[in-house]
């Protein structure tokens, strides 16, 4: 245990709050525990709470990954909150013994002399994005650490949602690079707790970008609530002080949960530019479902009469339906539904576009916005694909048609991305629940996006330089 708290020491100090640079291995003096601790009896009675951490470094989050877990080490666990974590360094880092492998752990309770209870390391191959490895995660802390509410902290890098199936940097959240960058899809998520036999209190996404409809609504059966946010989020992520200590006090879930997302938008506000903060009650997603459903039947059938007012409003910079991040088609659901109401004055839209906010207050249990966010009125609700002619944008230079093919920006094909929208997209609840995917093959103009990205990060979820805040 003291060579894996070392190492997020030496970690935390070398790098601070900034993204790590291509210098050479900052590790200089890695210290072995020659004395393995063999796995400790499991706890006999439940916690309120376990807070179950799975993630990695993802190529250049490792100082911010060992920052999160210097700050749960401040708080220690209790009778009435714990916490089991497994995670992995970058590849980067994986030629240092001290540093190889998957790293599980336990932090420890504040009777016991040391910091972390157990650790063990497993095959540095081991795929975080199987359900099965995530699956046998979930059940060991369960067994170790048993508690009345479970908590799913998934740590890294985060993506959205995307369709493809060969392309792996496009899929969800942990980007694992000593695995070529393949990542945990929201499939695979909800296969693996699933196979444990566990309904979570909370999944939280700590990353990026994840805040989406497409997301949530694949949570719905397995989790009471979901946590993160459809922006860029910062390196620094949670305040893991703030969670443990405020799940260990008698407040009610969705207080504490109020309180610590405050303390953590107070940071983020400081370190970044555009960020939101979201707590989502799961069982409320129905009503949501059940709008976007008439909103999206009703896009479709107005469509011969309305395409030339929703397509000059959705044209039109002066309307601007607002973007999560410039490089991906994600755009704000609520904002969005109003433009087309309130400039084509459709009845039927207008109506809807009332029920719609009304399902998202009920929905939103509690939400943070950042200063930028609040400066420019900026109102949140989630994020939610827009496509025009049922195509990706992938990259600016090549487009994934709903087909499966691969154009160029003249039109031509060039080659498959190896799977269809059909079998995608169309797949995921949201869409079962919506039919949201034909309006996105029949929409025929994409919205010109408001972006509040950070003017010197366009790039949003980059591995920056030097000195440069990193995000999630």
């Amino acid at each position: 245990m003291k060579r894996f708290l070392s190492i997020l020491s030496i970690f935390a100090l070398s790098f601070g709050f900034f993204a790590c640079s291509d210098d050479d291995d900052p590790i200089k003096d890695p210290i072995v525990d020659p004395t393995p601790t063999p796995e400790p009896e499991p706890e006999t009675e439940n916690a309120n709470y376990t807070v179950m951490l799975y993630g990695c470094g993802g190529g250049n989050l490792d100082d911010m990954m060992a920052t999160s877990l210097l700050e749960a080490l401040l708080v220690d666990t209790n009778d009435r909150v714990r916490m089991t974590g497994q995670i992995k360094f970058s590849a980067q880092y994986q030629s240092d013994p001290d540093m190889q492998g998957t790293i599980r752990f336990l932090l420890s309770d504040k009777d016991s002399d040391e910091e972390i209870d157990y650790s063990e390391t497993l095959e540095t191959d081991l795929a975080l994005y199987d359900p099965d490895n995530l699956a046998d995660f979930i059940t060991w802390s369960k067994k170790m650490y048993p508690a009345d509410n479970y908590i799913l902290v998934l740590w890294n890098h985060g993506g959205g949602w995307m369709p493809n199936t060969d392309m792996p940097k496009t899929r969800a959240v942990i980007f694992d690079d000593t695995m070529e960058n393949q990542a945990m899809s929201i499939d695979e998520l909800v296969e693996g707790v699933e196979k444990s036999d566990t309904h979570f209190k909370m999944i939280y996404y700590d990353a990026c970008l994840m805040g989406m409809l497409e997301n949530y609504c694949s949570l719905v059966d397995i989790a009471d609530y979901a946590l993160g946010a459809a922006h860029t989020t910062p390196g620094i992520g949670g305040n893991y002080t703030s969670l443990l200590e405020l799940l260990a006090t008698d407040d009610d879930f969705e207080t504490i949960m109020g309180k610590y997302m405050s303390e953590s938008m107070s940071l983020w506000s400081i370190v970044g530019y555009a960020h939101d903060f979201t707590l989502i009650d799961l069982s409320k997603m129905g009503e949501v479902t059940t709008v976007l459903k008439d909103v999206a039947e009703e896009l479709v059938a107005s469509y011969d009469d309305y395409q030339q007012v929703y397509d000059a409003v959705l044209s039109d910079e002066n309307y601007g339906v607002y973007r999560y991040e410039a490089d991906y088609p994600f755009f704000d659901v609520v904002d969005y539904v109003n433009k087309l109401a309130a400039y084509s004055s459709n009845p039927s839209l207008i109506g809807y576009a009332t029920r719609l906010q009304r399902a998202f207050n009920e929905a939103i249990v509690h939400q943070e916005l950042s200063t930028t966010l609040k400066t420019n009125n900026q109102a949140i609700s989630l994020g939610v694909t827009l496509l025009q002619n049922g195509m990706w944008d992938n990259g600016g230079y090549q487009y994934l048609m709903w087909d499966g093919s691969v154009v160029d920006i003249d039109g031509e094909v060039i080659g498959s991305w190896g799977s269809t929208g059909d079998d995608t997209y169309a797949q995921l609840p949201f869409d079962q629940a919506t039919g949201w995917s034909q309006w996105l093959q029949l929409n025929e103009q994409e919205p010109i996006g408001l972006c509040l990205v950070e003017p010197d990060d366009e790039e949003g979820d980059a591995e920056g330089e030097e000195g440069e805040v990193v995000e999630e």
